[in-house]
């Protein structure tokens, strides 16, 4: 049952980078920002601990609404 939600929630977590990373493709620095933070996932257990899930959940809305409101106003 377990494996089940696991791998459910990392479909929607690889869904999320996505999204954010399509957003961000023609941001420059979105873009270093998102390949800095998977290098930082591969090597760190960085969602095992809750601050690391506040880290993503923070960081993933800010370059959200950030990146909509850039591509809005170009």
């Amino acid at each position: 049952m377990g494996i089940n939600y696991g791998i459910l929630i990392l479909i929607t977590f690889l869904l999320c980078l996505f999204m954010i990373f399509r957003k961000i493709i023609r941001l420059h620095e979105g873009r270093y920002f998102v390949v800095i933070i998977l290098l930082f996932f591969m090597t760190e257990s960085l969602l095992e601990k809750q601050m690391g899930v506040y880290f993503f959940g923070l960081l993933s809305l800010l370059m959200y609404n950030v990146t909509t409101e850039t591509v809005e106003n170009q």
